[in-house]
């Protein structure tokens, strides 16, 4: 999925590079075009995907039929049930809850602070091509597939706190080099840059799952899913308009150190990193102590 998605977009950028100069809009509505059939074909093949029919499965997550499987859908049907506002009250007053939903909360101010600004400032200030962006951001996924399953393993022995630790370290080297990506150096900076991001996503696609599935109550888990989710999005909608307000007053500002000029998207990149060396600050202070830690150690 990860190459496939990756090959279309170095297409597209070498059509969008072939287009810019005369006929960009119609470039733009090429790729448009192809993005609504995308769409259009994953929710007909989310559609069509059918969950296996399983029994009831016993304490220790074995399919079970017959009288079993009768009581133990009697015994669930006579739990206590909570209506969506009862639930959404025992999730914020569940404290392993809260813990994971304010490291993502921090996570989702270090990615929208900067991420989704950067590709304009590659664009325009560090005057990259379509075509170049595109066939690093090719290999880089390449890497991306062949370290994901090492680090799979890595994270059963390690944790997941301290996996996500790690995926957040190289996040902030990604921001680190953003910070001095100039005109001068752009496709430099830009090949290391991209190198550490591929290798975060590895681990924190893998990590943050993995702090999830252990923390949220197994019986509550959908509707913690959901919560979570929901308020994951919002905040982080929130924090990206937010800074795309503080990009538009500060490019209408001339700032300088010394008589070097001072691009938005450093201002951002640098407050991803002060963000991201947060979350590292978080992981070792509250996921890694005490008995979240051990439970971590077992996922």
């Amino acid at each position: 999925a990860v190459f496939f998605s990756v090959l279309v977009s170095l297409i597209m950028g070498i059509m969008l590079d072939y287009y810019k100069n005369t006929r960009l809009i119609q470039g733009f509505v090429v790729t448009g075009t192809v993005i609504f059939f995308l769409a259009i074909a994953n929710v007909v093949s989310v559609i069509m995907m059918k969950e296996p029919k399983t029994g009831p499965l016993n304490e220790q997550g074995k399919e079970i039929h017959g009288r079993l499987a009768k009581r133990l859908v009697q015994e669930q049907k006579g739990k206590e049930k909570y209506s969506v506002f009862a639930e959404v009250n025992l999730a914020f007053h569940n404290v392993s809850f809260l813990k994971v939903l304010i490291l993502n909360c921090m996570w989702m101010t270090a990615y929208f602070v900067a991420m989704p600004f950067n590709f304009s400032y590659q664009l325009n200030e560090l005057k990259l091509s379509y075509t170049y962006i595109t066939v690093i951001s090719f290999a880089c996924s390449l890497l991306r597939i062949l370290i994901t399953p090492l680090v799979g393993k890595g994270a059963d022995k390690i944790g997941m706190a301290k996996t996500v630790e790690r995926g957040m370290a190289l996040v902030a080297f990604h921001y680190l080099v953003m910070v001095f990506a100039r005109a001068s150096n752009g496709y430099i900076t830009y090949t290391i840059a991209t190198i550490f991001s591929c290798c975060a996503w590895a681990y924190t696609g893998i990590g943050f799952l993995g702090i999830q599935l252990e923390f949220f109550d197994k019986e509550r888990r959908v509707v913690l899913f959901s919560l979570f989710s929901a308020i994951s999005g919002l905040y982080g909608f929130l924090v990206s308009f937010v800074t795309g307000k503080l990009v538009d007053w500060i490019q209408k500002k001339e700032i300088f150190i010394g008589n070097v000029p001072i691009y938005a998207q450093q201002i951002t990149n640098f407050m991803g990193l002060c963000a991201t060396i947060g979350i590292i600050l978080y992981i070792r202070a509250v996921l890694e102590k005490g008995n979240s830690g051990r439970l971590l150690q077992k996922f």
